[in-house]
């Protein structure tokens, strides 16, 4: 979604109903306990008329209604004096109020943290099955955001409908104490909570949820900006191009602390108008008792009271709900990102359900056309085999398409045109973890993390050694380095592996492909950029480990290949030569002019 998409679209309610339904449960219970605090809310305003009547020693009054309900309670107390009485009535309607609201507060909590469990949890299983062309195609610093905070912001939504629920609920329980109170009071209420209501759905539209679009739109340009400079930070530093990121960050962090302060002022504005609201309306029910009393306001004085304290509750109920729709509405669109990316069109990678138990024979492209999304062919009616137990060479310029054939053996992404098969059996009939578990591969771009030599060669896998982790670093002629360093296997190798040579980070790549035995090993330009020196070392670790196993190589420069039982020679997306280096060299093709162009 960009942002220019994201500001011009209108509210999406599909989000809500999507993790509600998620959570019923956990939301029901909140419901009805919910329902249970309202209730003890209105109970705990009327629980002061006996106090108020006992204090002004008016016990004889008789009243009607809830307000008479509490009166004949009072009685039940075993307390001889009605001050008393009404006290301990009060302590016991507040202390089951404090308990249902902690109880409340508990189920709340829970219900926040298993939302945001369970949806960070989705997204991450989500993104772990994505179609390769997907992460093609956005932004990484969007992807990042998607996963930290738009979870917190779909459960700020529901947690914001609660609240409004809530509020209603005490709402309308205190309105029922103001009926018995005063009608003309209770219908004062009424009109005014509907006019406030009315003005705060509106201003949540209108406003609340435009501010909500324009704060996920910079919040999430900060995350890719910020991904982008620690990403490229070596580059950005010595290019002196530093100024300008921070300028970048700089301009969308004014938006977005303009936009933090607009709805922080919007956010405050229910409150000092139901404030306002208040005033008015305990001023006019102070005139309205004192007009259609029996002249001695002192008589009125308990219902007052009671009136007072109901209205002084209905306040926070009232602001509750304005302050709660307008953070339902700001929340939304992070809520509708969460939303898109668990049960929207995400295209996810093809899986088959055949367990391939053995790689016998051949991979062998058969009329193989590719061409990523919007762009002409990369691969074009494509022959070609890679036999068990051989190395084979791919050569080519770049833009041959050479790295679209690992990934296409990888799965990551699939042909338009044509097929791929192992041992006879389409590769997309085939498991990805039977097949995955049959190949090893090492890229250009070794993904080294901040974390130890062991956890970088493991990257998550159980059930290995430590004898099988030097057995693999051995292979791959990396164990030596690793022992000459004073923690061994349990230094870490710093961010990205800065802490390690370009050569060393490879051979730890090497050493991680062969740690499950794979049948076949893939290496994509393995040595391309590395000095002489590490070229050679890890050309030495890629020979020992290739040998008794099928071996795929990816290269530009030819001394890579030179010992490949098979090399092939791919141009614009085709084979244009196949044979050995000799055989190559013999047919003064391309292959010839490329080997005497290195030399």
């Amino acid at each position: 979604m960009t942002g220019e998409q994201s500001l011009v679209e209108k509210p999406n309610y599909k989000p809500i109903y999507f993790f509600l339904n998620r959570h019923k449960l956990l939301f029901l219970g909140i419901l009805l306990v919910t329902l249970l605090s309202s209730i003890l809310e209105s109970f705990s305003a009327a629980a002061f008329f006996p106090l108020f009547t006992a204090a002004l020693g008016d016990s004889s009054q008789e009243t009607g209604g809830i307000l008479g309900f509490f009166n004949t309670l009072v009685g039940i107390v075993p307390f001889a004096h009605p001050i008393a009485a009404a006290s301990a009535l009060l302590v016991v309607v507040f202390l089951m109020k404090t308990v249902v609201n902690f109880a409340l507060d508990l189920l709340m909590g829970y219900t926040g943290g298993t939302v945001l469990y369970n949806t960070k949890k989705d997204m991450m299983d989500r993104y772990s099955a994505a179609h390769y062309q997907y992460f093609l195609d956005n932004q990484q610093g969007d992807l990042i955001y998607n996963v930290l905070s738009t979870p917190t912001a779909a459960y700020g939504v529901l947690l914001s409908g609660v609240q409004a629920l809530s509020a209603l609920f005490r709402g309308s329980a205190i309105v029922a104490i103001l009926i018995s109170i005063s009608a003309i009071g209770f219908v004062a209420v009424v009109i005014v909570s509907a006019v406030y209501y009315g003005f705060m759905h509106y201003v949540s539209n209108k406003v609340s949820y435009s501010l909500g679009q324009k704060n996920t739109y910079a919040s999430a340009e900060q995350t890719s900006i910020v991904n982008d400079f620690f990403s490229g930070f070596r580059q950005i530093i010595s290019l002196n191009g530093a100024k300008s990121w921070t300028q970048r960050f700089d301009r969308s962090s004014r938006i977005s602390r303009n936009v933090h302060v607009q709805i922080a002022a919007w956010n405050a504005f229910p409150r000092p108008l139901t404030q306002l609201c208040a005033l008015g309306l305990m001023l006019g029910i102070i005139l309205t008792i004192a007009l259609t009393g029996s002249g001695n306001l002192t008589e009125e004085l308990p219902k007052l009271g009671v009136f007072a304290v109901a209205l002084y509750q209905l306040l926070p109920a009232l602001s509750g709900i304005g302050v709660a729709r307008m953070s339902f509405m700001s929340s939304l669109p992070d809520m509708t990102r969460a939303y898109q990316t668990i049960a929207g069109p995400v295209p996810l990678r093809q899986h088959g359900s055949t367990v391939l138990e053995s790689f016998d024979k051949e991979i062998a492209f058969e009329n193989v056309t590719f061409a990523y999304k919007d762009r002409e062919p990369v691969l074009k009616n494509l022959n070609l085999t890679f036999k068990k137990g051989q190395v084979t060479a791919i050569v080519g310029i770049s833009g041959a398409g050479k790295t679209t054939i690992t990934n296409l053996i990888l799965g990551l992404i699939q042909p338009i045109e044509g097929r791929i098969t192992v041992d006879g059996i389409s590769l997309d009939e085939i498991t990805a973890e039977s097949w995955l578990g049959k190949i090893g591969s090492v890229s250009q771009d070794t993904f080294i993390y901040h974390s130890s030599i062991t956890d970088n060669i493991l990257l998550g896998r159980n059930g290995h050694s430590e004898s099988d982790i030097i057995a693999a670093t051995t292979l791959a002629h990396a164990h030596g380095y690793i022992s000459e360093h004073p923690e061994g296997y349990d230094a870490i190798v710093g961010d990205r592996g800065m802490r390690l040579s370009g050569g060393q980070q490879q051979r730890l790549s090497i050493a991680r492909a062969v740690l499950d035995n794979p049948e076949i090993l893939i290496f994509d330009e393995a040595t391309s950029s590395l000095d002489t020196i590490s070229e050679d070392q890890v050309q030495e670790a890629i020979g020992s480990v290739s040998r008794n196993r099928t071996a795929i190589l990816i290269a530009h420069r030819l001394s890579t290949v030179e010992h490949a039982d098979k090399i092939i020679v791919l141009d614009d997306g085709r084979v244009i030569e196949q044979g050995n280096h000799q055989e190559l060299l013999d047919q003064n093709g391309q292959y010839s002019r490329l080997a005497a162009s290195r030399q």
